[in-house]
């Protein structure tokens, strides 16, 4: 007979699926022969196959079934990122999915074949979260920090509040929350002469798990205009049967004019989210060029003679492709931003946005030097993104 020991991180509902997601079972049988523990992985949305089978024997040195599933499961959630939205908060349905687990034993002599009896006893119901936490982050973990019920609850970023943002920037906060109710956004405006404004938004009838909110000045007057050019910042925050249940983040619009063409890019973070930045210094555009060349000989044949002429060419392209590259500047940034940042540098989906489209890009840097204070008066960040297209010449 199975029996569940420990589940993910406890108690956790949503699990970091990028992180080891771990289950610890037990059975009476496990001195059986040839025996091995089994479970059978169900994942919302997914029929083909049923389901997804690992087989596990006692791990060496204890008498448990030590089963990890989210490499099976990870496969299934990627992430989500528009600069489209009817209500100015949408679900995010690609960044979670939901997943059980039946776990079973098989066992049996060699000589007579081994039996399985799967699903014995079943697991809850998790929803796997596009999370992939640095080691000590995921060790403290709990999911009532992110879950939001109260108003110190967080978004899913780790980018300091306060942060800079244009007029006409676009930006996005995450978050997770139960479904059972509906929730909206609030949006306070601070001005120059002290006053304030306050816009809502949203669907009222929005339930969801895994959910993103416009939150930068563009995006927002897109639903509501809120914001003007004599704000000084505004905050965000979620709200739920008529009580707040997010923290209040606050932006700061930026009053500075850009010393070179910006450059903003969304990059997802280790939470799950898109946070974002603007490289607002001199920017320097340079284009690697790759040619696929033939030699071809001089003249050709005209009735019966060999006619050469000065329009004969020797090398030959037939295959001319470029990739764009651009070194960006930032202006300077706090040690907070420095230390935050570095989720951008190593992040694996990063978009340019150029105020229309959203445009993959990766960033080059293979290393990334985290600013302080002390050691650094004043610091900005400097990276080369490439652009994730190829233009194409005409062939030779």
């Amino acid at each position: 007979m199975i029996t569940i020991r420990d589940t993910p991180n406890g108690a956790t509902t949503y699990v970091p699926i990028y992180n080891k997601s771990i289950f610890v079972l037990s059975s009476n049988q496990s001195t059986q022969d040839n025996f091995n523990f089994i479970a059978d992985i169900y994942i919302s949305g997914v029929t083909t196959p049923a389901y997804f089978r690992i087989r596990k024997p006692v791990e060496p040195g204890t008498a448990f079934g030590i089963i990890d599933v989210h490499r099976v499961v990870e496969n299934y959630v990627t992430s989500n990122i528009s600069k489209a939205s009817v209500d100015g908060n949408d679900e995010n349905t690609n960044s979670r999915i939901d997943f059980y687990c039946e776990f079973g034993e098989e066992f049996g002599l060699s000589s007579s074949g081994v039996t399985a009896y799967p699903a014995q006893v079943t697991s809850s119901t998790y929803y796997a979260i596009n999370m992939a936490l640095p080691h000590l982050e995921r060790i403290t973990y709990l999911e009532a920090d992110y879950k939001q019920s109260s108003p110190t609850s967080s978004f899913l970023t780790n980018a300091p509040s306060s942060g800079v943002v244009g007029l006409t920037e676009d930006a996005w906060l995450y978050g997770l929350r139960d479904a059972s109710t509906s929730m909206q956004v609030e949006v306070v405006s601070y001005n120059s002469g002290g006053g304030t404004s306050t816009a809502t938004f949203g669907a009222s009838g929005t339930t969801f798990r895994h959910f993103r909110v416009n939150a930068g000045p563009n995006n927002i007057n897109n639903i509501t205009s809120v914001i003007t050019s004599n704000t000084l910042r505004y905050s965000v925050r979620i709200i739920q049967s008529a009580a707040y249940v997010s923290e209040e983040y606050f932006f700061t619009l930026s009053d500075e004019c850009p010393k070179g063409t910006p450059y903003r890019l969304h990059f997802l973070n280790y939470l799950g989210g898109f946070d974002s930045f603007t490289f607002e210094r001199a920017s320097k555009v340079s284009n690697t060029i790759r040619r696929k060349s033939y030699r071809k000989d001089y003249g050709s044949l005209s009735g019966f003679a060999w006619v050469q002429d000065e329009s004969d060419q020797l090398h030959v392209d037939y295959d001319v492709q470029t990739d764009k590259r651009v070194k960006l500047t930032s202006n300077w940034i706090s040690e907070a931003t420095s230390t935050w940042l570095k989720e951008l540098v190593d992040s694996p989906l990063v978009y340019h946005d150029d105020g229309t489209n959203l445009i993959p890009v990766r960033v080059l840097s293979d290393s990334y030097e985290q600013k302080n204070v002390a050691n650094d008066l004043l610091f900005n960040l400097e990276i080369e993104i490439e652009f994730g297209y190829v233009d194409k010449r005409q062939r030779g």
